[in-house]
C-alpha cells in the first residue's frame, strides 16, 4: 500500500536510527558498513511501513523505530521482527503509548510522578527544583 505520508515519517526517522554491531568475541560497538547499514535501513523501514499500514491509529510514531531496529538486530528476519513487534504492541498493549496524543503514556508519567513524590522526596525535589515535573 502506498502512503507518502508514512513513507516520509519513516525515513526521516530511520536515518536517526542508530545502527550498529557489537562485535561478540570483543564486545566492541562498531558502525555498520554502507552496504550492512543500506540493508538495516531496508530492513526497518519495510517493519515500519508494514505495521503502519496494519494499524491505521497509530501508524508511525517516534521511538518504534528503536523498539524495532533492536528486533531485526537480535532476530535478523524482517518476518520475525514484524510478528514479535506486533505482538508487542497489541498483546502488551504497548501501542496505547503511541496513539495520537499517547493517552497511556500521560497516565504512566503521572503515575510516576505520584510514586516519586510519596516514596522518593528528595528525588521530588530535585526534579522540581530543575523543573523534569
Amino acid at each position: 500500500m502506498v502512503n507518502p505520508e508514512l513513507d516520509s515519517k519513516i525515513e526521516k526517522d530511520i536515518d536517526r536510527t542508530a545502527l550498529f554491531k557489537i562485535d561478540k568475541k570483543t564486545k566492541e560497538i562498531r558502525k555498520s558498513n554502507f552496504l550492512e547499514f543500506k540493508d538495516k535501513k531496508k530492513n526497518l523501514f519495510n517493519v515500519l511501513k508494514a505495521y503502519g499500514n496494519y494499524d491505521s491509529e497509530v501508524l508511525y510514531c517516534q521511538g518504534t523505530n528503536y523498539i524495532v531496529a533492536l528486533l531485526l538486530y537480535h532476530l535478523d528476519s524482517e518476518r520475525l521482527a514484524f510478528w514479535v513487534f506486533y505482538q508487542l504492541m497489541n498483546k502488551f498493549f504497548w501501542r496505547f503509548n503511541y496513539l495520537n496524543k499517547t493517552p497511556k503514556l500521560i497516565r504512566l508519567i503521572d503515575s510516576f510522578k505520584i510514586k516519586v513524590k510519596t516514596e522518593i522526596e528528595d528525588l521530588h525535589d530535585y526534579f522540581e527544583n530543575t523543573e523534569v515535573i
